[in-house]
């Protein structure tokens, strides 16, 4: 299993994506949770997929990532906020 040890950059950007409140099954962008530098906001969201916590896909014709929340990222939130 992946490294779940969070640096706070990365405990705050899986905050902000929870705190969206997007459906199980839905996929935001980076600017849907707050990305006003896209490659902070990209870099942030590429380390949770490694962890596990996001998932990723790329946007139909287009070279950008959608990101949707894992079961995994949701239990690691609801851990933490316990």
């Amino acid at each position: 299993m992946a490294d779940l040890k969070l640096t706070p950059n990365q405990a705050w950007m899986l905050g902000q994506v929870q705190r969206a409140g997007f459906d199980p099954d839905e996929w935001f962008r980076p600017m849907d949770v707050g990305g006003h530098d896209a490659n902070d906001v990209s870099s942030l969201l590429a380390a949770l997929c490694r962890k596990g916590l996001i998932e990723r896909r790329h946007r139909p014709a287009s070279t950008a990532f959608l990101y949707h929340l894992t079961p995994a990222g949701r239990d690691h939130v609801a851990d933490r906020e316990l």
